[in-house]
């Protein structure tokens, strides 16, 4: 009696999950048909393109591998060229609807929305990082302003301590005070650079 209910229901199961194994796939299937697609009519204008406008149709392919997670394929040297293209375009598509739509299967536009909001979170995260770089090294920047300041007014207190010893002895040489002053220097430069440093550390950690 058991037997004969759970049959029919193991079978109702194991149809669901059938049509559920289909249905992804069949998604899965269709996305990557769909990315196929649009690099082969990418491809093709690009090799039909004149060669002076080549570079914005490789332009244009960078926006699948930024949407795909892949821009560390591409060189940091390159990297504002393509983020600066593409957030133009990008602008152009809300303002003209351009980039993509003309390359577009009427079922893809949301497919494509997707991306766009995955190479906007790139590009916005990459300018932070840029940002948070030029702030790290306007910090470096500025305790090395203060470091040379400070070596420099240390310099100035030894000399004229150097000019007060050979003044009260008198029998001071020059070459040998100069030495003194040279020696000085150097032990307090090594000495303000640690503390510089061990200053840049701490506020980093607390920050």
């Amino acid at each position: 009696m058991l037997m004969d209910l759970l049959i029919p229901f193991s079978m109702l199961y194991l149809s669901v999950c059938a049509y559920f194994v289909g249905w992804m796939s069949g998604r899965v299937s269709k996305h990557s048909e769909y990315r196929c697609r649009v690099r082969a009519k990418l491809f093709n204008e690009i090799l039909k393109a004149p060669p002076e406008k080549r570079l914005k149709k490789m332009l244009d392919m960078c926006f699948f591998l930024v949407a795909e997670d892949r821009s560390s394929l591409l060189s940091d040297d390159v990297l504002p060229e393509v983020y600066e293209h593409l957030e133009n375009e990008m602008h152009k598509n809300m303002v003209e609807g351009g980039i993509l739509w003309d390359r577009l299967p009427s079922d893809s536009r949301k497919d494509y929305n997707t991306m766009v909001s995955k190479v906007q979170r790139h590009i916005e995260d990459y300018r932070e990082r840029e940002r948070e770089k030029e702030q790290e090294d306007r910090e470096r920047e500025q305790y090395k302003r203060d470091l040379d300041g400070m070596v420099l007014k240390k310099a100035a207190e030894v000399r004229e301590k150097v000019a007060e010893d050979m003044d009260l002895t008198g029998d001071i040489d020059l070459e040998k005070g100069e030495e003194m002053k040279r020696r000085e220097i150097s032990i307090l430069r090594q000495q303000l650079k640690r503390e510089f440093l061990l200053s840049f550390i701490l506020n980093k950690s607390i920050d």
